[in-house]
């Protein structure tokens, strides 16, 4: 799967919007999008092509919300967003953590 962190997501309403915009964008019917609003998450099965990923996520800021970060998830294992999806840091400030040291405290 691939996953779309999306933080603003607080409701079955926001999920509704959500769907509303994706409707519009006119997904081929093999692709099944999912709604997680605990997780807040949307997923698309990760066989999707490029132009579907971005279209999706296109679709979700339309809709008026955030995209911090998007990745493939394990089917399995369903996890709340972390610093292993976050976007990696460029330049670390004196005594920040490096990111690797932070990834392997992760999750």
């Amino acid at each position: 799967m691939i996953t779309f962190n999306v933080p603003d997501i607080t409701c079955g309403s926001c999920a509704r919007r959500i769907s509303r915009s994706l409707a519009q964008i006119g997904l081929p019917a093999e692709i099944e999008v999912q709604i997680d609003v605990t997780a807040k998450q949307v997923r698309i099965p990760a066989t999707s092509g490029a132009g579907v990923v971005e279209s999706v996520r296109d679709a979700i800021e339309r809709a008026g919300y955030t995209v911090r970060a998007l990745g493939p998830v394990n089917a399995g294992s369903p996890r709340r967003a972390c610093c292993c999806s976050a976007p990696q840091a460029t330049k670390l400030d004196e005594g920040q953590v490096s990111i690797e040291r932070a990834v392997a405290n992760c999750c």
